[in-house]
Formats: structure tokens, sequence, C-alpha cells
């Protein structure tokens, strides 16, 4: 990938798209891009933090493990979107698992570039504690839902989400290609149980299952669900 090409990609992302020139190009100098297949994993907690990592394609799931013997999700990384941020400042160990949702490509700025720049770039900074501020405002969102929403309401708004961030074309409907497994990850959900769920809501035209995942169909009564 060229300069150019990545330059491009990096104004694109929420963290990047303010920056001056000047400032991107010290970036991309740096930034080499990353693949990834469905399932694998990017980084385990634990893991040395490397760096800033900006989605290409594909979704990512951050999540944790719970008491239930299941992983509570913490956030949902699709495209335009940056994450690993975290241990990119402080330098201390992942805190918590990075896994593809699908197919990835990414770029990665590894944290001795990225900080060089920062220190002499202070509206990067700035903009940094932006992204971290609206990362926390919807984890903290998150992990209300989970702890307190009914598990109808917080697996509807689960689809929504992964939803929304699906490459539909104009005029047809939403397709998430995640196992009911993983679609039960998301909320700390059995897969029995989260089939159970999307069997009703087949039944009442809401989505259609088909191999690999499903499609939503009716998406006003999904955020009828979700707002229960």
């Amino acid at each position: 990938m060229i300069e150019a090409e990545k330059s491009a990609l990096l104004m694109r992302h929420e963290f990047f798209r303010d920056m001056p020139p000047p400032v991107i190009a010290r970036f991309v100098a740096h930034a080499r891009v990353l693949t990834f297949v469905k399932a694998e994993r990017i980084f385990s907690m634990g893991d040395e933090g490397f760096g800033l990592l900006a989605m290409i394609s594909g979704l990512v799931r951050i999540s944790v493990p719970s008491a239930s013997d299941t992983e509570l999700t913490l956030n949902i990384i699709g495209e335009n979107e940056v994450f690993g941020e975290l241990a990119l400042l402080d330098g201390l160990p992942r805190s918590a698992d990075a896994t593809a949702l699908s197919d990835c490509r990414l770029l990665l700025l590894e944290r001795r570039d990225f900080m060089s720049t920062l220190m002499a770039e202070p509206s990067a900074a700035l903009t940094l504690l932006k992204v971290l501020s609206g990362r926390l405002r919807r984890t903290s969102h998150r992990l209300a839902e989970a702890s307190f929403g009914p598990m109808s309401g917080r697996l509807a708004q689960a689809l929504l989400s992964v939803g929304k961030m699906a490459d539909a074309p104009a005029g047809q409907q939403p397709s998430i290609r995640m196992s009911q497994r993983e679609i039960g990850n998301l909320v700390g959900l059995s897969r029995e149980s989260t089939n159970r769920y999307l069997r009703t809501w087949q039944r009442a035209g809401l989505v259609d299952l088909h191999p690999g995942g499903l499609s939503i169909l009716d998406w006003h009564a999904l955020e009828k669900l979700a707002a229960e």
C-alpha cells in the first residue's frame, strides 16, 4: 500500500480526519497494514501494547471474560474507528481481548512512532482525548445495558449495533455474518438462549436466519425491543 493510500485511509478515521497534513504524513511514514481472518485473535488481555490500530475493513470485538464463563463485550469496532489506544498511551499490558468478527484489514501505528509524533503535535493529543472520551461513554452505556437491561432488549441492541456497521448495498437489508454463539457472546447469552430469541424473531418477521448469519428484516421492530 502506497503512502497516498495510507493517508486517505487515515483521513477517514475519527482520530485523524481533523489533523493537518504534516501530522498525517508523519504517521503514514511508519504505518503498516495487518490482515486477520474471522475469529482470529488480534491481541489478548495481558499482551504487550504494541500500538494503535485503525480499522480499514471488517469488524472487531473488544471483550473481557465474565463470571458466567462467557465473554462480556465492551465494544464493537467497525470501519473508520481506532482501538488499542489505552496501552498505546500508558505502555501497560492490554486490558481486554480483541477478536476479528470478520476478515479484517488494519493499519498499525506502533507505540514508539506514535508517541514521538504525539509529543511534537499538541493538536494530536487533544484529538486523542476526544476519542477516548467518546469511547468511555459508549463503553459505560454498554455496561449499563449488560447489567440492567432485559435480555431481549440487549440482544436487539447488539444486532442493531452490528447491523449499522454492515456494508449493505442500497435497498438491501443488513446482513450479519456471525454464528449464533458469536452473537450471544455480544451480550453474555448462551448459544441455546440466543437461538430461541432469534427463532422467535424469525417467526415474527424481524430477522431471517441463514447459514453463517442472519439478515435484519424489520429494523423498526428491533429498535422498539431495544428501547424496552
